[in-house]
């Protein structure tokens, strides 16, 4: 895992995502897909370590990877990833991982669904901070199979009201100022490549046109002293947490911690 560069950034502050090249060896990227592949079965219907089951959804999540598999905790509970993390949100903060996840579009006119992937913020959890994602390609990504997307400065709108409850994605012509931003092309990814955006930033994901599945590693991260804000999500349903508590739970570890503190 390598530090994020002044220029990433200033290209997130500015624009709410930045295209980090070579965050981790393709090497290790490409040991995370075949170790996907390897739980997934070349019928696509094997279950995960986590239980998960591989039906033919669009976007096949498993958010329990790092919990199951060292190499994946490897990146995921990675501390220079959460002194990353803590230097693009712009504040040296403690980070928590929030839920780490495998995100793979299927090609389009196999016996799956391989959609585009709605525009939308990353605002519907629970969290009281602004947060990150992080999203690697575990091989090689085109333009052509659906490598996301971003408004470009989006994030200085703040909340655009994707509520807790609603997935369907933002209604981007409700909000003109949208129109006035750029959208990104896609991007193409090698092994180890990554983007990395904002909560608030409109980001979404085009169809798989290619001959081959999407893979990507998705990990998402908080800073540590977040507090919860009692809506509906998925993550945190099960854990009783009380209004405005901290996520100080096992299955929310601080993997970055400043050395001032």
């Amino acid at each position: 895992m390598r530090d994020v560069t002044d220029a990433e950034v200033a290209q997130f502050e500015t624009n709410g995502w930045a295209h980090l090249a070579g965050l981790i060896s393709p090497r290790q990227a490409i040991d995370l897909r075949e170790r996907a592949v390897a739980w997934m079965g070349s019928d696509r219907t094997a279950s995960s370590p986590a239980g998960f089951v591989n039906a033919p959804t669009l976007d096949l999540r498993d958010r329990t990877l790092s919990s199951q598999d060292a190499r994946f905790a490897a990146v995921a509970r990675c501390q220079q990833l959460g002194a990353n993390a803590a230097r693009l949100l712009g504040r040296d903060s403690g980070i928590r991982l929030m839920v780490d996840s495998l995100g793979v579009k299927w090609p389009a006119g196999e016996d799956v669904q391989s959609s585009g992937t709605a525009w939308h913020q990353d605002n519907s959890r629970p969290v009281d901070r602004s947060c990150c994602t992080f999203w690697i390609a575990l091989d090689e990504v085109t333009p052509d199979q659906g490598s996301l997307q971003f408004y470009s400065g989006s994030h200085a709108l703040g909340s655009l009201g994707h509520g807790p409850v609603d997935s369907a994605g933002l209604q981007v012509d409700q909000w003109p100022r949208l129109s006035t931003l750029e959208v990104s092309k896609p991007h193409h990814l090698m092994p180890g490549d990554a983007t990395v955006h904002h909560t608030f930033t409109v980001h979404g994901a085009p169809a798989n046109h290619g001959t081959d599945p999407r893979w990507a590693y998705i990990v998402s991260l908080m800073p540590a002293d977040s507090r919860y804000l009692c809506w509906p999500y998925t993550i945190f349903d099960d854990l009783e947490l009380a209004p405005f508590e901290e996520f100080d739970r096992p299955r929310f570890p601080v993997i970055y911690q400043p050395a001032h503190t």
